[in-house]
């Protein structure tokens, strides 16, 4: 497939990532996305993700800066800024738990049978409770 690039206005070949799908059909996951993206520890990440998402939905609630972030928790508004979008590599699960604790919030963490097969793994689930929703 040719396209003209916007800049120079030269042809150039587009990747064959289309042509491939039209040919392949869809592609079938594992049922773990992150683990199909290439992560090691998919888990883990997914975990990192979760709380992440949860402090930028806790600033983004109360309206908070990223300078207050950082002056309630202690992490550097650069670092803030990097949660908040999910750019959560080189950050720990207990720096980002110890976050939502500073922003006021309870952590609480249930174990629990699992209701599936011996065979099959256990879960991880992250159930964050916005303030409206909190008793």
């Amino acid at each position: 497939m040719k396209m003209n690039n916007a800049k120079t206005g030269k042809a150039r070949t587009a990747p064959a990532i289309q042509d491939d799908l039209e040919s392949t059909g869809p592609i079938v996951g594992s049922g773990d996305f992150l683990a199909d993206m290439g992560y090691a520890n998919s888990d883990e990440m997914y975990l990192k993700f979760a709380l992440a998402h949860a402090i930028g939905q806790i600033v983004r609630e109360q309206r908070l800066t990223q300078i207050q972030v950082e002056e309630l928790t202690g992490v550097p508004q650069s670092n803030v800024s990097r949660i908040v979008r999910g750019r959560v590599s080189g950050f720990s699960v207990e720096k980002l738990l110890d976050m939502l604790r500073s922003l006021g919030k309870d952590i609480e963490i249930t174990v629990r049978d699992h209701n599936v097969r011996a065979e099959t793994r256990g879960t991880i689930k992250v159930v964050f409770e916005a303030e409206s929703a909190a008793a």
